[in-house]
């Protein structure tokens, strides 16, 4: 990072030489598509790039890079808000009123662990079978269902919270 911050040639290839899959890995990790995981790397590089005099000394550059590429894959997901919202999600609804746009929809489950979003919108949104969910996520198939009836009724339970203390 030294001949970064100094301008030196050849300090930016040295970098990515020795960070970048770590960079790839980290953001892939959360992203799960090699598209999204390369534009976080790019993001991640120009922000080294740009804070190269003002980057914090630390004893774990592994550690903070990886959390600075998760930071931004997550970031890269909520701008693009990632998965268009369908129209029909009435697995989640079950009755509760209707939820107008995407916002509302990704609100509604933000409070869910990421794994349990994944999940939620991979079979709600994307229509995705459980076998497929299974396998991207790399579960086997009854923790995926358990894990997605779980979320949905943890849905279902902040739903009727919020309508009985008239949010």
């Amino acid at each position: 990072m030294q001949k970064i911050a100094e301008g030196r040639k050849g300090g930016m290839e040295e970098f990515y030489g020795l960070y970048g899959k770590l960079i790839y890995y980290a953001a892939y990790s959360v992203c799960r598509t090699k598209a999204d995981a390369d534009d976080v790397v790019n993001k991640v590089l120009i922000k080294i790039w740009n804070l190269s005099s003002a980057l914090p000394e630390t004893e774990n550059p592994e550690g903070w890079l990886y959390s600075v590429s998760v930071n931004a894959a997550k970031d890269l997901l909520r701008e693009r808000r990632y998965l268009p919202l369908h129209e029909d999600y009435s697995d989640a609804r079950d009755g509760a009123e209707d939820i107008d746009g995407e916002d509302a929809f990704y609100s509604m489950i933000d409070f869910l662990s990421e794994a349990e979003r994944r999940i939620i919108v991979c079979r709600i949104i994307r229509k995705m079978p459980f076998g497929e969910i299974a396998e991207e996520e790399g579960m086997p198939l009854g923790s995926v269902t358990a894990m997605y009836y779980r979320s949905l009724k943890k849905v279902r339970e902040q739903l009727e919270g919020r309508m009985e203390s008239g949010k």
